[in-house]
C-alpha cells in the first residue's frame, strides 16, 4: 500500500496544474432526494489526504478509516508504534487545519450551487461575492486537456476577479448550447455543465454558513467520463 502511494504521488508531480481526483459519483442522480452529506467522500478530503507524505496517509487511513490498531500499522509500515501514532496525529492536524466538508444542510447546499450557477452566467459580481466566504479557495484541473487556472487561487476578490474574466464569459457564449444539472457526487450535490450534451465542467463545493469556503473545478475530459450518461439537464 506504501510502495502504491509513492508511485501515486510521483504521477502527481508530473501532471499539468493543480491535480483533482475522480469523481465519485452517487447513483442516486436527485441531489434534492439526498439530505445528508457524506463528509468522508468530499473532494477537498481527497485533495488533502493527497498532500500527505505516503507514511502519513497509510497511517491515517488505516488507523482512523479502518480501525487497524498502531502495532498491527507499525508491522505494515515498518516502523514502531509510536512513530505510526505521531504519523496519523500529524496528519489529523493537516486536515482540521483545512475545511473539507459542508456544515450546512443538504437543502441549503443545493440551493447555493444553484445560486452559483447563475451568478457565474450572468456574470454577476454582487451575487458572486454574497456567495463566497471571504478566505474562499478554487482548485480547477484541466490535466493540460481543457482551459483551467494553473494554480490555486486564494481569496474571494481574486477568486471572482477569475471566475468574470474565464467562467462567465465562455458560459455566455455557449449559452445557445449550455445545459446544467445538480448531481450528487463525492457526497454532496454538485454543479455539472454541459455544451450540447457534453460535460465541460463539474463543480464540487465546500459551503458553511459564511458562504462557499472552497470550489473544485473538474474540467479534465478524462475525469468528466463519469458523467456522460446525464440526461434532464436544464437550461
Amino acid at each position: 500500500a506504501l510502495d502504491h502511494c509513492k508511485t501515486a504521488e510521483e504521477k502527481r508531480k508530473q501532471y499539468f496544474g493543480p491535480w483533482l481526483p475522480e469523481p465519485l459519483v452517487s447513483d442516486q442522480e436527485d441531489p434534492e432526494q439526498q439530505h445528508q452529506l457524506d463528509q468522508s467522500l468530499t473532494m477537498a478530503l481527497l485533495v488533502v489526504l493527497d498532500r500527505l507524505s505516503p507514511s502519513e496517509r497509510a497511517a491515517f487511513i488505516l488507523h482512523d478509516l479502518f480501525d487497524f490498531n498502531f502495532d498491527d500499522i507499525a508491522g505494515m509500515l515498518d516502523k514502531s508504534a509510536a512513530a505510526c501514532r505521531q504519523l496519523a496525529s500529524r496528519s489529523r492536524a493537516k486536515l482540521s487545519s483545512t475545511p473539507v466538508a459542508s456544515t450546512i444542510s443538504g437543502e441549503r447546499h443545493v440551493a447555493m450551487a444553484e445560486a452559483f450557477f447563475h451568478a457565474t452566467r450572468a456574470g454577476d459580481t454582487e451575487a458572486l461575492v454574497n456567495l463566497l466566504s471571504e478566505d474562499v479557495i478554487f482548485h480547477s484541473d484541466g490535466g493540460g486537456k481543457a482551459a483551467a487556472a494553473r494554480q490555486i487561487l486564494e481569496g474571494r476578490d481574486t477568486v471572482v476577479q477569475w471566475i468574470l474574466r474565464a467562467i462567465s464569459p465562455n458560459l455566455d457564449k455557449a449559452a445557445q448550447a449550455l445545459s446544467h444539472q445538480l448531481r450528487w457526487f463525492n457526497g454532496a450535490p454538485g454543479l455539472l455543465l454541459f455544451v450540447e450534451g457534453n460535460p465541460v465542467t463539474a463543480f464540487h463545493f465546500v459551503i458553511s454558513t459564511e458562504g462557499i469556503q472552497a470550489i473544485y473545478a473538474l474540467r479534465n475530459p478524462d475525469k468528466l467520463r463519469f458523467f456522460k450518461d446525464s440526461d434532464n439537464t436544464e437550461q
